[in-house]
């Protein structure tokens, strides 16, 4: 995972997995920053690199997905889209975004460990499971190897561990 660049398709897959438990609010803090359906259409809209209206208002409510594009870099910079989803499966997964798949497994298993709920940990750790057990879109395609971060998502629970937040919610 080191040595392999996350495709498009690989960051969207988290970006979406994302999208779902900050709607259905099972990441704490974060959760409680959009409602309604609209919010989530325009998460899903937006996508990895969203473009300025969509990634700007959900970046600043919801330090989840700043973090996650801080991550990725914005793909409609980079390749000149107004939205990822309009290109092919196929071809979003010989593109690379600003990170390795190491960092998107990185990313997940901080939400699962640090931001969510218990469904949000168990579907967190079963996404992270999924892309582990298949190959990589661009396996083995980076020749420099750099250090990891350790942690992605700046803004912490404010003492909130998830079982906190189960109990809040129960």
């Amino acid at each position: 995972a080191g040595k392999s660049w996350a495709s498009v398709a690989e960051a969207q897959n988290l970006y979406r997995h994302l999208a779902k438990l900050t709607y259905h609010k099972h990441l704490g803090w974060d959760g409680a920053a959009l409602s309604g359906q609209h919010g989530l259409q325009r998460l899903f809209v937006g996508g990895v690199g969203a473009g300025a209206d969509a990634a700007e208002t959900y970046e600043a409510s919801s330090p989840l997905i700043s973090a996650f594009h801080r991550m990725t870099g914005d793909v409609s910079k980079l390749y000149g889209l107004a939205n990822p989803d309009a290109l092919s499966v196929k071809r979003q997964r010989t593109l690379p975004v600003s990170c390795k798949v190491y960092d998107l497994l990185n990313f997940a298993s901080e939400v699962a460990t640090h931001h969510a709920d218990e469904y949000g940990a168990r579907s967190s750790q079963a996404w992270l499971g999924t892309l582990i057990s298949g190959e990589y879109d661009l396996e083995n395609s980076c020749d420099a190897y750099v250090d990891f971060q350790d942690f992605f998502v700046d803004r912490k629970l404010d003492g909130e561990t998830a079982l906190d937040l189960q109990s809040m919610q129960g």
